[in-house]
Parts: C-alpha cells; sequence; structure tokens
C-alpha cells in the first residue's frame, strides 16, 4: 500500500470516528431540545416559587441557599469574595420519601477581587446532570483568550454538545471531554452537599 493510500485511509479512519453520523446528530438534536424544554420548566417553576405570594405555593419548588463570607471581609490572599450557593429541590413523590430532596437546579455566583462568576446546574427527574452553563467575568490572564459563556448538555452521564460562545461542537475534543469530566465530579459533589445539608440537627 502506497504512503498516499495509506494517509487516504488514516483521514478516512478519523472522519468516520470523530464526525457524528446525520442519525447520531439527530438524536443529539432531539435530546438537546429535550433538556432545553426541561430547563424552562424548571425555571418557569423556580420563577413562580420565588414570587413569594401564595399562588408560589403551586409550583412546588423549595430553595436552600448558602452564603460564604457574607459581610464581605477581605479574604486571607484572595481579597474579596463572596460566593453564593441557591439549591432549587422539589418532593420527588416516590414512596419513602416524605419530605422535598430532589435537586433540580443549583446556581453559583462568586465574586473575587477583579473576577466574577455565574454557573448553573440542571439535573432531571432521577437526578441525573443534564445541562451546565457557566458565564465567567475575567480580564484575560497572560496571553490566553477571554473566557467565553460555556454551554454543555449531557445525556447517559456523557456530554453530547459544547457550546462556546457561539461555535457549537458535537464532536468534542478530548479537552471537551476533560473539562465535561471535571463538572460532572462536581456536580457529584455538590449533590452530596446538598444531600448533607438537608440531615442538619434541629436542635
Amino acid at each position: 500500500m502506497s504512503r498516499r493510500s495509506l494517509a487516504f485511509n488514516f483521514i478516512l479512519l478519523a472522519f468516520i470516528l470523530f464526525v457524528p453520523a446525520p442519525a447520531v446528530v439527530k438524536a443529539q438534536d432531539k435530546a438537546v431540545e429535550s433538556i432545553k424544554q426541561l430547563y424552562q420548566e424548571i425555571g418557569a417553576k423556580i420563577e413562580l416559587s420565588e414570587k413569594g405570594s401564595e399562588d408560589s405555593q403551586i409550583a412546588g419548588v423549595f430553595c436552600s441557599e448558602l452564603v460564604v463570607n457574607r459581610n464581605n471581609h477581605i479574604w486571607p490572599v484572595v481579597g474579596t469574595y463572596e460566593m453564593t450557593y441557591r439549591f432549587y429541590y422539589d418532593l420527588a413523590h416516590t414512596e419513602g420519601r416524605p419530605y422535598p430532596d430532589r435537586l433540580r437546579k443549583v446556581v453559583m455566583k462568586s465574586n473575587m477581587s477583579a473576577r466574577s462568576y455565574f454557573s448553573e446546574y440542571v439535573f432531571d427527574e432521577a437526578g441525573a446532570l443534564v445541562f451546565y452553563f457557566t458565564k465567567p467575568n475575567e480580564p484575560p490572564i497572560g496571553d490566553e483568550p477571554q473566557r467565553l459563556e460555556q454551554r454543555i448538555y449531557f445525556a447517559h452521564g456523557r456530554p453530547i454538545r459544547v457550546i462556546d460562545g457561539q461555535k457549537i461542537r458535537d464532536s468534542l475534543t478530548v479537552k471537551d471531554l476533560e473539562y465535561a469530566r471535571e463538572i460532572i465530579k462536581t456536580s457529584r459533589d455538590i449533590k452530596l452537599f446538598f444531600a448533607k445539608s438537608l440531615d442538619l440537627p434541629n436542635g
């Protein structure tokens, strides 16, 4: 086999492995649209629940909040620092679970000196992470490019689409996969922390 044929076969194999087939892309589109609908539904319930009226009870969404450094004291080494976690959860309507404890969305906000970050984690009814969003506001470091808004969609515990700013990637890079694994790990830590917060002593 000539070098030219070998190179062509290698390119063809790479194309097959890393470019999703039309059926795969269609399935991804359907999954993403389903996640978007779920995001809107949860968001509408949260918006209703935060109105503070009697009608807000209809939403069935509860909220717990943790604020780190509420008084905005100077944080050692970092300087200005504040971190806020808002946990939104509902009742799973499952036998043996009479209290609301199903985490649906987590909103994280942080301010560190000249930087600020906003992140969201959204979970489906089974408790699986399906969506992650982050919006950093920070000056570029050295020659690094300005970080953009990022969205990651998940299905069955795996990332299926990454959006950086306006760039959409269904063929994920190694860096995308590594970052998605970090997000999944963080989401598990968040869920564990939330579960422990519900077991705080009452007395």
